[in-house]
């Protein structure tokens, strides 16, 4: 007999005392069957009043077939919403649910045309759902969202959906996609097209986006906004006239990612790296407000200067592709700006230089930009020659990458 039985005074067969039993609720109690898998099918021709949510006799909206499914979703239960083909004029909804088990809606097959829909909200669903194979149609109504999940997450999905252009759009605040109030979708293979937005990640939600989204003729292709973050993995993006816009802290996140904001360093404001292999580039910014103030005063440079960067390498034997950009202003209508790109090679605390180009030079000498090493410590100069600006107006944006991980730091910035 289990610890459990003895607790609750079960006899030797197992068999549980009545007062327990009274408080045990049926499957049918419960609204969920005893099988692990529910399917409620939808189908323009269905019936909300007389079909049952078999395939042979659906129901007829999407809301009510999402009605159908416990506020519960137990734990290895998985409720299916399946459209039949067809045109569903109606602003779907799915809501209040907590699916520790899972939740998908969308079309029979993956050919998503087939299965039409005006709309479709997600909101306040906690634990799992995938929304699938459907076309949202809505069209000339601005302020719309063909789909939208609200306050959902942790794991959401959004899976071989489209929308259809608007008409002579993109109208505005269209969105073909919206994460908001706090709500993390996975987005994959989707179409969002002819919108305001493309997507939009909003108010402290996570999108990811993976496995080739596309979408064009957007006004804007993704975006962040109010804290919220947008990351892409590999694969396409909607396009927009602006490809991509944050503003209120939110962020975008392409590639390999970034670690924004190092408050260990001075000036580092990112981190590259590339997968799971460690660093492999950063990128600083140099200038009155990112530095301390002794190493360059916040005052005017000379005319004719040389404003030094001392950086450590973390060991010898490495290459590194340094990409420098210098801005300052000289006087009330004019500025001087310097871009050189070079690769270097560190070995026996010296270097080997290749392919140093000075992209653009303005009110500077014909090579601004020099590089030394310093005696036997693994440290090397970055030199900005003939150098001025006034009342500290300046600035020197450094990108250093490294094949190995192994980036330098910035030790120390002075003007010569």
């Amino acid at each position: 007999m289990s610890t459990f039985d003895k607790l609750v005074g079960a006899t030797a067969e197992g068999v549980l005392p009545p007062a327990v039993m009274a408080h045990l609720a049926t499957p049918e109690e419960t609204g969920i069957a005893s099988s692990q898998s529910v399917e409620h099918w939808v189908s323009p021709s269905g019936d909300n009043e007389t079909g049952d949510g078999t395939e042979s006799n659906p129901y007829r909206t999407i809301t009510y077939a999402a009605q159908q499914i416990p506020d519960h979703v137990r734990l290895t239960h998985h409720h299916r919403i399946i459209l039949h083909p067809g045109e569903y004029p109606e602003d779907a909804r799915i809501a209040n649910k907590i699916a520790n088990g899972i939740i998908t809606v969308g079309g029979a097959t993956a050919e998503r045309d087939l299965y039409r829909v005006r709309t479709m909200t997600v909101d306040r669903v906690l634990g799992q759902l995938q929304l699938e194979n459907m076309v949202s149609t809505v069209n000339d109504t601005p302020g719309e969202r063909s789909f939208e999940f609200r306050a959902s997450g942790p794991m959401m999905f959004a899976t071989n959906l489209a929308c259809t252009p608007d008409a002579g759009g993109p109208l505005g605040e269209t969105r073909g996609f919206l994460a908001d109030y706090g709500s993390i979708v996975r987005v994959s293979g989707c179409d969002f097209s002819g919108k305001r937005y493309g997507i939009r990640s909003n108010y402290q939600s996570q999108v990811y986006l993976t496995s080739s989204n596309t979408g064009t003729g957007n006004d804007i292709g993704i975006a962040a906004r109010w804290g919220a973050a947008l990351s892409a993995n590999y694969g396409g993006l909607p396009t927009g006239n602006t490809p991509m816009s944050t503003n209120s802290g939110g962020v975008i996140s392409l590639g390999h990612g970034q670690v924004l904001g190092d408050i260990d360093e001075t000036g580092l404001i990112a981190h590259d790296s590339y997968r799971d292999q460690g660093v492999t580039s950063k990128t600083w910014l140099a200038s009155r407000d990112t530095i301390p103030s002794n190493w360059i005063p916040d005052a005017d440079i000379p005319s004719g200067s040389t404003v030094r960067f001392r950086f450590r390498a973390p060991s010898d034997n490495v290459e590194y592709r340094v990409s420098l950009d210098w801005l300052a202003r000289i006087h009330l209508t004019g500025a001087q700006a310097a871009e050189t790109r070079t690769t270097l090679f560190m070995r026996g605390n010296a270097f080997t230089l290749n392919n140093t180009a000075v992209i653009q030079s303005e009110g500077m000498g014909s090579q601004p930009v020099a590089f030394s090493t310093r005696g036997s410590n693994l440290d090397f100069y970055v030199d900005i020659m003939g150098a001025r600006a006034q009342r500290g107006e300046w600035s020197a944006r450094i990108k250093i990458d490294s094949s190995l991980g192994k980036v330098p730091i910035l030790a120390e910035a002075q003007l010569l």
